[in-house]
């Protein structure tokens, strides 16, 4: 992506706050329109209540830090998060690593497996996470992330993952709960093959040399877990700069999720996940969500008759989405 001006990123970052505004200002105007007291409140409240955990798989130098970073905002990253997700793994300890990067999101990262010597031990460990259950008996973990690299040929660590996701969720739930996306996509060996940063796109050699990756990937991973799955690729930039599909990699994250975490990782994620081929998906999504956990506030304070009337809020709330 090429490096945007001054003006334009402070538009695009107008246009983002203006996306929460509307937020606040379609709350107000539902709990006026339909006398519920403290609607507000009661939705703020359980948005903040409401967890998002992501299990990230990937070896060292996959760009498990950079991809977190182009995807979500830098401010909600706390005083006592690693600025390096993914870099402090060494060879022999296998260490699932826990980051919480919001009030609302924590990451856990994993090492690959086969990155060392307890792989074993290291497969119970994640089996154990993936088995573990929220207070309200969901699992923890929401989505598992597995990053492999697009310059690399070797996907046996990617294969012995999903695998050992597939026996933990069960084959009904892996291809809900798993996705696997090829970081670095704007690198290759046939210096022909090249990102145009100022279309923001591959060229027409890079984008048939990724595609057939991707062909190649699906076939294999098939070929060796049992599970059909689609992997996409997307670049996650350096420092910030020049990411690639990234709205792609936002919207394939959210869209299996409950609605009301796709509402929490909306409010923290980066503009640039609103631009692109799936950036309008990626605010349909969010907008859908929070009409949903309005139904549900709505109703826990009115009682079901309520949802009658809220179901005029969906053509009110699409016209809403269409103006960004």
């Amino acid at each position: 992506m090429v490096n945007m001006t001054d003006k334009q990123d402070k538009v695009s970052e107008t246009e983002h706050k203006t996306m929460a505004d509307e937020e606040m200002a379609f709350l107000k105007a539902v709990q006026d329109k339909f006398k519920l007291e403290n609607l507000l409140e009661r939705y703020t409240e359980y948005i903040d209540q409401t967890k998002l955990n992501i299990l990230i798989i990937g070896g060292s130098g996959v760009g498990k830090s950079s991809t977190i970073k182009a995807l979500l905002k830098d401010d909600t990253q706390e005083s006592n998060t690693p600025p390096n997700i993914g870099t402090s793994h060494k060879p022999t300890t296998m260490e699932i690593q826990k980051y919480k990067i919001s009030k609302n999101i924590t990451i856990y990262d994993s090492p690959g497996l086969g990155d060392g010597v307890k792989d074993d031990t290291h497969k119970d460990k994640i089996y154990e996470l993936l088995q573990e259950k929220d207070e309200d008996d969901n699992a923890l973990i929401d989505l598992t992330l597995i990053l492999v690299d697009a310059t690399s040929r070797d996907y046996a660590s990617a294969f012995e993952s999903i695998k050992l996701i597939g026996k933990a969720m069960g084959l009904k739930d892996v291809k809900k709960r798993i996705l696997v996306a090829m970081n670095k996509c704007d690198k290759s060996d046939n210096p022909e093959a090249r990102m145009d940063y100022e279309k923001r796109e591959p060229n027409e050699l890079l984008k048939a040399e990724l595609d057939e990756k991707v062909k190649i990937l699906k076939e294999r991973i098939k070929e060796n877990t049992g599970i059909d799955i689609d992997p996409i690729y997307f670049s996650a930039g350096y420092e910030g700069k020049n990411p690639y599909n990234t709205d792609k990699l936002f919207y394939y994250i959210q869209k299996n999720l409950p609605k009301r975490k796709v509402v929490v990782i909306n409010k923290e994620a980066q503009k640039e996940v609103y631009e692109g081929d799936y950036g309008d998906k990626n605010k349909s999504g969010f907008w859908d969500g929070v009409l949903e956990v309005v139904k549900d506030v709505a109703t826990a304070i009115a009682g079901p008759l309520i949802t009658k009337g809220l179901a005029s809020l969906s053509n009110w709330l699409s016209n809403l989405s269409k103006k960004f």
